[in-house]
């Protein structure tokens, strides 16, 4: 009877060993399973970390850009502004030379 026992016990035991072989199997399986996911969680961090540091710097030429095409658009209306003037005095130029030149003409036919 005892070594019936002990056949079971050693059965039992050998079966036992067996799950803990493939526990730790499938734990060392698992083990490296995370630690590749991990390594491509921290992959992925760095580049949303460079993505973020490039739409940063990507925003901030954006408004440098805004800030340059409003100084242009200002400049622009000015030149506009100056140009008008400049029209504005060349026409009254011109109306004042057709008068004298009436004139001119008027004096020279007395």
């Amino acid at each position: 009877m005892i070594g019936f026992w002990y056949l079971e016990l050693n059965v039992h035991t050998s079966v036992l060993l067996q799950e803990l072989a493939d526990l730790r199997h499938v734990h060392s399986k698992v083990k490296k399973q995370y630690q590749e996911k991990m390594a491509e969680l921290a992959h992925a961090n760095r580049r949303v970390e460079q993505h973020e540091a490039e739409v940063k710097k990507l925003r901030l030429r954006v408004e440098e850009l805004k800030k340059e095409l409003g100084q242009a658009e200002d400049e622009l209306d000015e030149a506009h502004n100056q140009t008008r003037k400049l029209q504005r005095s060349l026409d009254e130029q011109v109306e004042q030379t057709e008068n004298l030149q009436v004139q001119l003409e008027h004096l020279q036919s007395r």
